[in-house]
């Protein structure tokens, strides 16, 4: 009983939702398309010549933000890599639902972590 009383005002409101797509016109932005440049943000990605699979063996370890900042010395809560040699690396990265609360992936953190066991030290300030 309820829909049938309702019925007329649904099919108003549908009209009214359709009637400036009636000519075919959809409805336009008067903005140019944002082209997104590539991350080259020296602090998140590594410069190409360290961007490369790490050829020793690397170890990645994944905890809470807390157990990674004291892996890390304090220094971090998202992560760190630490280069014994260029055969050895140790890397800590920190679980998935804080990457997620920072906006920052998995194989991004992973990305330049591995970089600095390739050798990357980040840029002086």
């Amino acid at each position: 009983m309820t829909i049938l009383k309702s019925t007329p005002y649904l099919l108003a409101g549908l009209l009214l939702i359709a009637t400036p797509y009636a000519k075919g016109d959809p409805p336009t932005v008067d903005q140019p398309p944002v082209k997104l440049a590539p991350i080259r943000d020296p602090q998140i990605m590594p410069p190409p010549e360290f961007d490369y699979e790490y050829s020793g063996h690397m170890t990645i370890t994944r905890g809470d933000e807390a157990s990674i900042r004291t892996e890390c010395w304090g220094k971090s809560g998202i992560a760190c890599a630490i280069r014994v040699s260029a055969e050895t690396c140790f890397v800590w990265i920190t679980d998935d639902d804080v990457l997620e609360r920072r906006r920052l992936s998995y194989d991004m953190v992973l990305r330049h972590e591995r970089a600095h066991c390739n050798g990357w030290k980040h840029p002086k300030k």
